[in-house]
């Protein structure tokens, strides 16, 4: 819809569609509602809209969380599911690498699995 004029009940019906899992995108093709452009000015322009706008794109990661077990127990056919859950998966590592992202863990060890001798040399000292 072009020259929508903001209000906050406007705001918070897009932030309340985002949270139910709808990416702005498909929210701004309705026609009673702004261009994306228009709504990251919005969100760029005021801390408080940023915030709001912030919470709901959580929520929204944790609404897609939840359809990847919904997806997983339906009985549709297994590549599209698999498909559909790899494709929410990637989404949300992304969202919320903190959340929902790959855990990676490094593990050092001296000679055959024993405990790591560290030796620090300063300059100038000799490394006998």
């Amino acid at each position: 819809m072009a020259g929508v004029t903001f209000s906050q009940a406007l705001f918070d019906r897009i932030c309340e569609r985002m949270a139910e899992g709808e990416s702005l995108r498909v929210i701004c093709k309705s026609k009673d509602m702004p261009n994306k452009r228009t709504v990251m000015r919005w969100v760029a322009a005021d801390e408080k809209l940023a915030e709001q706008y912030s919470e709901a794109q959580s929520m929204r990661a944790d609404c897609y969380f939840d359809q990847i077990i919904d997806i997983a127990d339906s009985k549709a056919d297994p590549q599209k599911t698999r498909v559909q859950i790899d494709a929410r998966k990637w989404v949300l590592a992304r969202m919320n690498p903190k959340k929902y992202g790959d855990k990676f863990t490094q593990e050092l060890t001296g000679s055959e699995g024993g405990a790591l001798i560290v030796k620090i040399v300063r300059e100038g000292e000799d490394d006998a």
